[in-house]
């Protein structure tokens, strides 16, 4: 299998809530998911740079790392890949500007408020670990 290295960054407001966007119904890759800003990373990258690249490029935050919360894998069967995503916890500063080519609406969000979301598994489960460690709410 191929393995791709992907970005995100957890973003947790004064409330302990959790920001997700939710992708574009037109997308190839998790359309209408609600996700964690971040994605690619860039050949002359490092992982810190990426998420706080991609966090500016889809939501304008300027995003500060706290830590690197966790590395999950992500395994696509139908293309044969793995992604090996890192998740970031971090600060950020600045208002919400969504990237309206990949992001339809954001939302700060706590535990129980993302009941019926469709947030996939692999999300759920950072969500989950998120909840258990008393990040959010």
């Amino acid at each position: 299998m191929l393995k791709e290295k992907i970005c995100a960054g957890i973003i947790i407001d004064n409330l302990s809530r959790i920001l997700l966007v939710k992708r574009k119904y037109n997308l190839k890759s998790l359309p209408n998911y609600w996700w964690i800003p971040g994605w690619h990373i860039e050949d002359w990258e490092t992982l810190e740079q990426s998420v706080i690249r991609e966090v500016k490029e889809e939501v304008w935050l300027d995003f500060s790392i706290i830590k690197l919360f966790e590395t999950a894998e992500l395994i696509n069967k139908e293309n044969n890949k793995i992604k090996i995503i890192h998740r970031f916890l971090g600060n950020v500063s600045w208002n919400i500007v969504i990237q309206e080519n990949e992001c339809d609406w954001f939302a700060w969000y706590n535990y129980d408020e993302l009941v019926g979301l469709l947030i996939n598994s692999n999300l759920r489960a950072t969500i989950d670990k998120l909840k258990l460690n008393n990040i959010i709410k």
